[in-house]
C-alpha cells in the first residue's frame, strides 16, 4: 500500500519514487492526501506499493545498509571509490 506521510518526517523518496504522499503539517494537507488516495484505483495503488516496497529493498534493509556501510569502510581505507550517496 502507498503512504501518506508530512514532511515532519524524512520522506520526500515517496514523491520521488511516486509511491505515496509526503504533505506539509496540518488537517488540510493531511485530508487532501486521503482524497488523493481513495480516489485511485486498485490497480494504481497496487502499483504504487510495489514501487515503495522495491524502495525499501533497495535502501533501508538490513542487507541494504549493511552493503553501504562496506562502501564506506573500502573507501575509508582506501579500497575503493567514495559511494555516490555518501553524506557527511
Amino acid at each position: 500500500m502507498p503512504v501518506i506521510t508530512t514532511k515532519g518526517a524524512p520522506w520526500e523518496e515517496l514523491v520521488t519514487h511516486h509511491c505515496g504522499w509526503w504533505t506539509e503539517i496540518g488537517v488540510e494537507p493531511f485530508a487532501e492526501a486521503l482524497r488523493d488516495a481513495t480516489s485511485l484505483g486498485d490497480d494504481e495503488l497496487r502499483e504504487m506499493g510495489q514501487r515503495g516496497r522495491k524502495l525499501v529493498e533497495a535502501k533501508y534493509t538490513w542487507s541494504a545498509a549493511s552493503e553501504k556501510m562496506g562502501a564506506v569502510y573500502r573507501w575509508m581505507l582506501g579500497q575503493g571509490d567514495k559511494p555516490r550517496d555518501y553524506v557527511v
